[in-house]
């Protein structure tokens, strides 16, 4: 008869589903003013968003409209980020990009 490995026990497995079901609390919301973009809920201290595919939030084609020139974003394009200072945590937009980043139209 060959050896078999030993496995694990029904219950140290639902301990494991049982933590990895804890989400962490998110920090801010993206909520789209229009277009199909998702609503994105920010737990990590920073997000880079872009065309690239290493960018933690990835802009395609069909989330546009066409008015707005999908190759007017860059790979890399902005990074939100909130970093702990003196005055408690603070909110920052890092411009990333070749093209310029528009906030609000201006």
């Amino acid at each position: 008869m060959c050896d078999l490995l030993p496995t694990q026990d029904i219950a140290e497995c639902q301990i494991h589903e049982e933590e990895s079901a804890v989400k962490e609390k998110p920090w801010a919301r993206l909520l789209p003013l229009r277009g199909s973009i998702p609503a994105l809920d920010l737990v990590k201290d920073s997000y880079t968003f872009g065309r690239d595919d290493c960018c933690d939030f990835k802009f395609s084609h069909n989330m546009f409209d066409k008015s707005a020139p999908f190759s007017a974003f860059s790979k890399l394009h902005f990074r939100i980020a909130r970093e702990s200072t003196s005055q408690g945590l603070l909110v920052f937009i890092h411009d990333l990009s070749s093209n310029g980043t528009f906030f609000e139209r201006s």
